[in-house]
């Protein structure tokens, strides 16, 4: 079997001896200095590169709170409706306040049980988020 060391794959492209003259040195200082032109020039496009897509991020989200906002009313005003209609309904069968006092009670119930499932939920996400160091 070859031994490992004389396959041109492990020998280094250098030559075993090299002196290092003031040329080299001056050369190193000019690469290095390259070097951090270009980590500079990288920065900076980094930097312009985020400063644009948080513009289109910025502009975008403008026009979603807007279609959500709007989403929102038009689902306020439709719940409105079905309470006013479901008033209306209820009225001859059980009298005008009764009726109003069983929707209303409905509706509160409706909100009681949504902001449970959202204490819960909210209470999930700070044991996760804001877990002590050191435990998963």
């Amino acid at each position: 079997m070859a031994d490992p060391a004389d396959d041109e794959l492990y020998r280094s492209p250098l030559p075993a001896t090299q002196d290092v003259g003031e040329d080299d040195v001056g050369s190193l200082v000019a690469q290095v200095k390259d070097l951090a032109d270009d980590a500079r020039t990288a920065v900076e496009a980094e930097i312009a590169w985020q400063g644009a897509r948080a513009g289109f991020v910025g502009k975008r989200t403008a026009v979603i709170a807007a279609w959500a906002g709007f989403a929102l009313v038009c689902g306020f005003i439709a719940i409105l409706a079905l309470a006013f209609g479901a008033i209306l309904a209820l009225t001859p069968n059980i009298g005008a306040v009764l009726a109003t006092l069983t929707v209303t009670g409905v509706l509160l119930l409706a909100a009681l049980i949504a902001g449970l499932i959202v204490r819960g939920r909210v209470r999930a996400l700070k044991a996760v988020a804001f877990a002590p160091k050191g435990q998963p």
